[in-house]
């Protein structure tokens, strides 16, 4: 014999109905704010990889100059920009690869475009999550002014 769950509770009265999409209304609304604060942190995500792009782009520019080199979030050393050719890359997991300028580069260009992806899924399930959320403030609205 298989158990199944009782059949949801159809809603057969006005106040029934309004407990329901309120209830619905403020799980919209939790959804669409933790996916605005997801779009804000990946967002940054992004801001900073275009940043290291961008540095690596210039960093025939800097090699053998004087520069300040972060070591913490809110410390710097002073340092020189390195002759040699490679560099130490994040490639996740905590761990650091060495790559040529160029293959940062391209990895970094690869970060991007997932990132940027995942911000793009990011807004596209909250304008999804905000338009269900008009659809229920708007029923909510219905039931409220009708006599």
């Amino acid at each position: 014999m298989v158990a199944t769950a009782p059949a949801p509770k159809i809603p057969t009265t006005k106040e029934e109905e309004l407990a329901g999409l309120s209830y619905l209304q403020q799980l919209y609304q939790n959804q669409y704010s933790s996916l605005a604060q997801s779009i804000n942190g990946a967002l940054e995500r992004l801001a900073d990889l275009n940043n290291t792009h961008t540095t690596l782009d210039g960093m025939e520019k800097v090699t053998g100059k004087p520069i300040l080199t972060p070591v913490g979030s809110e410390a710097y050393l002073f340092s020189t920009a390195s002759t040699k050719k490679t560099l130490l890359v994040h490639i996740g997991a905590n761990y650091l690869a060495e790559k040529t300028t160029d293959e940062a580069k391209g990895f970094i260009s690869k970060q991007i475009e997932r990132q940027t992806a995942f911000v793009n899924n990011l807004i596209k399930n909250r304008n999804d999550v905000e338009n269900a959320l008009l659809e229920v403030s708007y029923r909510i609205d219905e039931l409220t002014t009708e006599s």
